[in-house]
């Protein structure tokens, strides 16, 4: 009895220590003491189906006590990698959790594997699946506008702006198709987030449809709106002529307004009692008709016509009659150095046919030369005449003429180059703190306008380069005291905090050289496209765009409007190439995904465009027998002047397309070394 008493005792007791234990355990759990974290465990691998194809993209994630620890991306079939800077799957636990079963899932679907937790490890496990859902989500469009979200346009040619995804598949393949009814669709196209389109002037809005495509076939739709531009610019005015020879006139006006900008003007002619036929058509307000007839009557009148195509009224008309023919006979000798009083116009003029195919001299010894590089004057019977004129010219300038004035004109041709000129001036008249100076005389503005160039102080000569012909002269100028240099402002965008890029990202953005997204974004990892890469280089050279005219290819209109001038700066540079097509035309693709191997063989042609030759370094990747022979000598360029390098596994991989953080990566380096040469 008192042994069973004293068992009962016992037995209280133990349950009550018991309890204590359990109570003690519970406070501490509650006082916030979880068990000691561990290493995480780290996962990377292939991802195949159960025939043994690999499952191209989507996600894959990994569970661990009912919880989701991590999801990565699938990219060809591999998820994460073996490199110290792959991205890779990571499983996070503590002690408690070693040894707990960890479960994986494709795309939704439970794999066949299953892991061990072990803390610290980097563990590659390859991943299989019994079966794939079939993908029923559509693809979502974040955002559809025209020109930016403009109400309206002054263009017949408009930029469409898409953002979309695919939540189901993240790396599935997208198409894009259009409509004007939201009925018949064109057909698919590889997605890209700007599209230009062409469309036909007339009144009253238009509605645009796009649709999205999924790779299974799932599909979303949008529509814009858009207004397009029937209003007419205003008709020029004041309508003038500024010069004229026995063989041309010079012409100018006010120059025309329009919401959307004037795209060109049409200038017409006649002679007295004759019908107005085309002279010619420009893009500035004022224009020069060479091949007239001399002590002959012309009739001008021009109108303007903007981008949409609108044309506005005639202006004025005006009259203007050539002068005499010009005499066989010469003025004076044209002296030598030039002394203080009026330059007698010498009698050494020069003209010169131009030669088809080569470049023609037209040179006064002594005063100025003028090369013509072979189809910068074309016409039939095109020549040029070059004349030195007297100083009485130079008047007003309020600058010591250190030159003669010099004037270029063309006769029965049009100026579709540009030419060099080279002006002698006399440097023993320049002041110390003055410099000599290129001018050429605005007929418009009816004053000097000073030009760039290159100035060989120790020959006496000024050398320039321009697309246009009137008077030239040099002049001396105060010196210029150069600013001290500003640092270059740094941009931030929401999505690079903490990337890799952020600083290059933030300095090309801070000198104007690339930008973001309206909404603050870089979009770092997008796929940057040929128009693209062809702005921002032409930004970074700080190139001159050129004009849509320009552009011969194919494709022209798929050229979205903001990159054609870049396009045409680029191609006139000979950076940047079409693709030959069957038809003996050539496409620019501008949409088109640029890889690793044609940035590099672009960086490498810039090189040695602006450096000279530059050796090339041996290639010595892991991938090497991989690159394409045609860009071996340019990725070996880019790699000697440490544009590009390896990836960490030394790997090149030539064929990977570029993202724009990478891009600006590129370019900023290339800046670098470009500005220190």
């Amino acid at each position: 009895m008192q042994r069973q008493r004293y068992l009962k005792i016992l037995s209280i007791l133990a349950v009550a220590a018991l309890l204590s234990a359990v109570v003690a355990g519970g406070l501490a759990l509650a006082q916030g003491t979880p068990p000691a974290p561990v290493l995480p465990q780290s996962f990377w691998g292939s991802v195949k189906d159960a025939s043994g194809n690999l499952i191209l993209s989507g996600t894959v994630e990994a569970w661990m006590n009912g919880v989701k620890q991590d999801s990565i991306a699938i990219v060809n079939g591999q998820y994460g990698g073996p490199g110290g800077f792959d991205e890779r799957l990571v499983v996070q636990g503590t002690s408690e959790d070693a040894g707990k079963t960890i479960e994986f899932y494709v795309n939704g679907v439970k794999a066949n594997e299953t892991a061990k937790f072990t803390p610290g490890e980097k563990t590659r496990l390859d991943l299989t699946v019994s079966e794939v859902p079939q993908d029923t989500t559509p693809p979502v469009i974040e955002s559809f506008t025209i020109n930016n979200g403009a109400a309206a346009t002054n263009s017949t040619s408009v930029t469409l702006r898409l953002e979309a995804s695919d939540d189901q598949t993240p790396q599935a393949q997208l198409t894009v198709r259009f409509s004007n009814d939201g009925q018949s669709w064109s057909d698919g196209e590889p997605y890209a987030s700007t599209k230009s389109w062409t469309l036909s002037p007339g009144d009253g809005q238009k509605t645009v449809y796009v649709q999205i495509k999924d790779s299974a076939g799932n599909t979303a739709t949008a529509q814009a709106n858009i207004l397009l531009d029937t209003v007419p610019p205003t008709a020029p005015a004041n309508l003038q002529v500024t010069a004229k020879t026995s063989s041309s006139a010079r012409l100018a006006w006010d120059a025309s307004a329009d919401s959307g900008g004037v795209a060109k003007y049409v200038v017409e002619m006649k002679q007295s009692g004759g019908q107005f036929q085309v002279a010619g058509e420009v893009t500035t307000n004022s224009f020069t008709k060479s091949g007239l007839a001399p002590s002959t009557t012309y009739v001008f009148r021009v109108k303007a016509v903007d981008v949409a195509g609108n044309g506005s009224g005639w202006s004025n008309e005006v009259s203007v009659t050539t002068d005499a023919a010009p005499g066989s006979g010469g003025g004076g000798g044209g002296g030598g150095g030039g002394g203080g009083g009026p330059i007698t116009p010498p009698a050494d003029k020069i003209e010169k046919l131009v030669q088809a195919g080569t470049t023609t001299v037209a040179e006064i010894s002594g005063r100025v030369k003028v090369e013509l590089p072979a189809g910068a004057v074309t016409g039939a019977n095109a020549a040029i005449k070059v004349e030195v004129l007297g100083d009485e010219k130079a008047s007003g300038a309020g600058m010591p003429l250190l030159s003669r004035v010099v004037d270029v004109t063309l006769k029965d041709g049009t100026l579709t180059g540009k030419i060099t000129i080279t002006l002698y001036f006399d440097k023993g008249k320049l002041g110390e703190d003055q410099e000599p100076a290129a001018f050429y005389y605005d007929e418009k503005a009816g004053k000097w306008v000073r030009l760039g160039g290159t100035v060989d102080l120790e020959k006496g000569i000024v050398t320039v380069t321009v697309d246009h012909h009137t008077l030239f002269a040099v002049f001396a100028v105060a010196k210029e005291v150069p600013p001290p240099p500003t640092p270059t402002p740094v941009v931030t965008f929401k999505d690079m905090q903490g990337h890799w890029a952020a600083e290059a990202v933030g300095k090309l953005a801070g000198m104007g050289v690339i930008s973001g997204y309206p909404d603050g974004t870089f979009g770092p990892e997008r796929e940057v496209t040929r128009a693209e890469v062809a702005a921002i280089l032409v930004r970074a050279l700080k190139l001159t765009p050129g004009s849509e005219q320009e552009l011969e290819f194919k494709d022209n209109t798929a050229i979205p409007p903001w990159a054609r001038g870049a396009v045409a700066a680029a191609v006139k540079e000979g950076l940047v190439k079409g693709y030959p097509q069957p038809d003996g035309t050539a496409t620019f693709e501008a949409g088109r995904s640029v890889t690793r191997a044609e940035l590099s063989v672009l960086v490498a042609r810039i090189l040695e465009k602006e450096l000279g030759t530059v050796a090339p370094a041996e290639l010595k990747f892991g991938d090497t027998a991989r690159i394409p022979v045609w860009a071996r000598a340019g990725i070996g360029v880019a790699v000697a002047k440490g544009i590009v390098t390896g990836y960490p596994d030394n790997t090149f991989r030539a064929e990977k397309r570029v993202t724009r953080a990478e891009a600006a990566t590129m370019v900023l380096r290339l800046v670098d070394v470009l500005g220190g040469k």
